[in-house]
């Protein structure tokens, strides 16, 4: 019956193809979540089996989902194969290069889940490796999904557990006529909200006396403490600014 509707057949086998898929990725996510609670694979060198799973299953379902189409070799059937196929790669060319660049991630694993990544962009902690996407938490607290061919660039700077950026101390001036311990407070909050803190770190403020303050924090990056030292040192004078303003 389906040999004479090939279309339907196509459109029911992905129909159900895909869901199945979708609940063995899934499935094959909690797995890997639950090894690593359990500390099993405490490198998570798991997590870079993702992407290629995930492409292998999204290519079954394309050929459970294509058998019933038996294109003749005809050139009008040859034609419209190659136009679709262009047509294909123009609409979809930027995510085949996040696949492609996923696959090389999982190959090359410049750093897996728990390492601090950053681009030009943004910066964080990798959180999930996928297909097309790596999900980092920023700093703030956030999550933001990240192209895989950003990740595969060059420009990327990684600061792994094992390699973590030492902390830093600024001295920053303390505005007049503050209360103390709300100054404290407040470059607390500030250093903490700064895109090149390392979030998991404590941040440290010191009063040397009235009119100095020393912050101890540690930049996510290695690379990030020069940007660091002059964020702390705007924040503060933000501080000092907003006494002005009243």
């Amino acid at each position: 019956m389906w040999s004479e509707w090939p279309i339907v057949a196509t459109l029911v086998r992905l129909a159900i193809a895909a869901p199945a898929a979708w609940v063995i990725a899934w499935a094959w996510s909690r797995l890997l979540a639950f090894l690593w609670s359990s500390g099993l694979d405490p490198r998570h060198r798991l997590a870079h089996t993702v992407a290629p799973f995930r492409l292998l299953l999204a290519l079954i379902v394309a050929g459970v989902a294509l058998d019933p189409l038996e294109p003749t070799e005809t050139p009008s059937s040859v034609a419209i194969l190659v136009v679709s196929l262009a047509l294909f790669g123009v609409v979809a060319f930027a995510e085949l290069r996040d696949i492609a660049s996923g696959l090389g991630l999982s190959l090359r694993r410049p750093f897996t889940i728990g390492d601090h990544v950053g681009t030009d962009d943004v910066s964080g902690q990798v959180i999930d490796l996928g297909l097309t996407r790596v999900r980092l938490r920023t700093p703030d607290g956030g999550v933001v999904d990240v192209p895989n061919r950003e990740l595969a660039s060059t420009r990327v700077r990684m600061s792994a557990g094992t390699r973590r950026a030492l902390p830093i101390s600024v001295d920053v001036a303390v505005p007049a006529g503050r209360d103390l311990a709300e100054v404290t407070g407040a470059l607390s909050d500030q250093v903490y909200l700064s895109a090149y803190v390392d979030a998991a770190a404590p941040v440290i403020v010191e009063l040397l006396d009235q009119s100095r303050a020393r912050v101890r924090a540690t930049p996510v990056h290695a690379d990030d403490t020069d940007e660091l030292r002059s964020d702390i040192n705007a924040r503060a004078a933000l501080i000092g600014a907003r006494k002005l303003k009243r």
